[in-house]
Order: C-alpha cells, then sequence, then structure tokens
C-alpha cells in the first residue's frame, strides 16, 4: 500500500514513522510518542541514548516466523 511518514521532534531527537494505517489519523502520532517514551525509559536504565533518530517503519508483510511484522532502524546499525 501507500505509506504516509511523519517527522517529529522530542527533546533533541527526531522520530520518524513510516507506515500505512490511515484509517487512524493520529496513529503515526501516537506511535512517535511512544517512542520517545520508551527511549526515556531505558535511559533511566542504560544511561544517555547516543542516537539523534529513531525510526519506525510499518512492515507490508505477514511476520517471518517468529515476531510480529515491525521494525525499528537505528541509525549506524544497518
Amino acid at each position: 500500500g501507500r505509506y504516509q511518514d511523519e517527522e517529529h521532534l522530542y527533546a533533541g531527537m527526531t522520530i520518524r514513522v513510516a507506515s500505512s494505517a490511515t484509517h487512524k489519523k493520529d496513529s503515526r502520532k501516537r506511535l512517535a510518542t511512544l517512542a520517545h517514551t520508551m527511549v526515556g525509559f531505558y535511559e533511566s536504565w542504560l544511561g544517555p541514548d547516543p542516537f539523534e533518530e529513531f525510526n519506525i517503519l510499518e512492515v507490508n508483510q505477514l511476520g517471518w516466523g517468529q515476531a510480529p511484522p515491525s521494525g525499528t532502524c537505528r541509525p549506524g546499525w544497518l
């Protein structure tokens, strides 16, 4: 399907969400907010996040046998 993407800035971190979920207008914003909250939670345990970007991409396929069809991409991991 056609993807739509949004970019949000939270306290110096850019969070991008690319999704084909057009049935809920605010779903990408909610995912970005949730990602920022999760990063903050782990920072309290692991220290400051060394990355300035966090990307979330919906995969338009069924799962690959182990996990639900989702993924995150951190710069420098690929």
